[in-house]
């Protein structure tokens, strides 16, 4: 009897603010948390009878491997580091009175290499991406390979708002697109 399986791998790049990122140590990884709130009647003691959808959370995850590239790979307009979306200088405290928002969330484009199994998506799209609110960023100063975990938080964008192209309702958020 043959088994039909579908598994499915293949290799990423990552460009950050349209900077290859370098090489990462096991690839990216995509995190989505989604939050509900229950919806428990009396009618049921205390089952769960559906959910209202209270949004999501996206993350990416990986370890680059090439310091050089990390250093390269700069966001928003400042020239920071990747892993530095607060300052313009490395070891500077931070830029007083920025809000989170207002500060280097940049666009990360996940793309499939040529020649991998990969039959789709063959890329992601996270408009606005930024370091993760209380990541810790740590360096090893040593000789060793200078290995950065990352984790990049993904903000919901709605295509359209703040601009004037006449929309009516509301167009839907997202936190990436795939093609």
């Amino acid at each position: 009897m043959a088994i039909n399986v579908e598994a499915v791998a293949g290799a990423y790049y990552g460009a950050y603010n349209s900077n290859y990122v370098g090489i990462t140590e096991d690839g990216f990884e995509l995190e989505q948390t989604t939050y509900t709130e229950p919806i428990r009647g009396d009618n049921l003691g205390d089952s769960i009878q559906d959910e209202v959808y209270r949004g999501a959370d996206v993350f990416v995850n990986f370890v680059l491997i090439e310091y050089n590239r990390a250093v390269l790979a700069v966001g928003g307009s400042d020239s920071t580091p990747i892993f530095h979306p607060h300052d313009d200088v490395n070891g500077q405290v931070g830029k007083p009175g920025v809000l989170r928002g207002a500060f280097s969330a940049a666009t990360l484009v996940l793309t499939e290499y040529s020649g991998s199994t990969t039959s789709s998506p063959t890329a992601y799209t996270f408009t606005k991406a930024c370091l993760a609110a209380n990541f810790p960023i740590r360096l090893l100063l040593a000789n060793r390979l200078k290995k950065i975990p990352l984790r990049l938080q993904c903000y919901p964008f709605v295509a359209g708002v703040g601009t004037t192209t006449g929309y009516t309702a509301l167009p839907a958020a997202y936190w990436f697109t795939q093609t």
